[in-house]
């Protein structure tokens, strides 16, 4: 079993940690990954207040940082969805490993990524986390 697989079979018994980076080309797999790990981050509050999506390119690391803190409402658990964090800036990627080190227990924060160089300052703080 891959390690997407078992983190899909993890999220479809409500399991999931503060932050996952997905990286891969096959989106069907990461889409699918990212709806179960969704369900089971919101599984008991109001979606529309309690998720943000943001695209990587031209978006701003406070800004998720910001999302990410944020306390769920009427929810014990916030998810915050970044799709293309590869395609951020390396300095606006740079500004997400403090939040990843240190994450906010009421948020299953989720980055995608088509491709990411491990070498990276997020991926090894991800691998951590």
């Amino acid at each position: 079993m891959t390690d997407i697989q078992k983190l899909i079979a993890g999220a479809r018994k409500g399991e999931f940690g503060p932050v996952h980076l997905l990286v891969g080309e096959e989106t069907f797999l990461l889409d699918r990954a990212v709806s179960y790990l969704r369900k089971a981050a919101i599984a008991d509050g109001i979606a529309g207040f309690n998720e943000d999506l943001f695209h990587g390119q031209g978006t701003k690391a406070e800004a998720i940082v910001s999302a990410a803190n944020t306390l769920p409402m009427m929810a014990s658990t916030r998810f915050v969805l970044v799709r293309g964090v590869d395609q951020m800036t390396a300095s606006e990627q740079d500004g997400l490993v403090g939040y990843v080190e240190k994450p906010s227990p009421s948020t299953c924060l989720v980055m995608t990524a088509a491709k990411l160089d491990g070498r990276g300052k997020l991926p090894k703080a991800a691998k951590k986390a």
